[in-house]
């Protein structure tokens, strides 16, 4: 029988209860499936290596084992290796924004890898094609202000004073370890 793999690829610079949500969403979208979370440790444009990003996921309500270290987010071999290529399907759950920037055709205008999900369709295996599903962006409340990316999340942790830096992080991350976690941001 053939299993379904929902990859949620990104940076996560820091991951938020924006992206909690589009996880759970996920989760809740495609109930019989194996939803995982793919990073890098890739900090050249970024602040956070994989491991930091692994302790604010787990504090943020993030299973462990859902939250996996990959080389490349849009492949993530380092999930799909444990899945038959001949018979699963895999699913990728991006944003709109995230899925305008790749291409559903090859140049020579036959379907590329990368498929648009469309609901109660046949989907082919893996080895074929992966699909996109367009995931909601979720904003959220953050020190009663609306958010809706980490870029947002860094600058206000940035010009917050000590006490507003600990209440940023207790409502992020309700789960971790506070000390912990500063010193991961700071």
């Amino acid at each position: 029988m053939a299993k379904e793999i929902v990859i949620f690829p990104g940076g996560f610079h820091p991951i938020h209860p924006g992206h909690v949500s589009v996880y759970n969403a996920l989760k809740k979208s495609f109930p019989a499936a194996a939803v995982y979370i793919a990073s890098s440790d890739s900090t050249k444009e970024r602040p956070f290596p994989f491991d930091d990003k692994k302790v604010l996921a787990t504090a943020a309500g993030i299973p462990t084992d859902k939250f996996i270290e990959v080389v490349s987010p849009y492949k993530a071999i380092e999930i799909t290796k444990n899945y038959d290529p001949s018979k699963d399907q895999l699913i990728f759950g991006l944003s709109a924004k995230d899925a305008s920037r790749l291409s559903y055709t090859k140049k020579d205008g036959t379907p590329g890898y990368f498929q648009k999900y469309l609901p109660d369709t046949v989907m082919d295996p893996f080895e074929k094609h992966a699909y996109v599903y367009i995931a909601p962006t979720v904003t959220f409340k953050l020190q009663g202000q609306a958010v809706s990316s980490a870029s947002i999340i860094r600058k206000m942790y940035g010009e917050a004073d000590d006490t507003g830096k600990h209440e940023i992080l207790k409502e992020l991350y309700p789960k971790g370890d506070p000390k912990k976690i500063k010193t991961i941001f700071d």
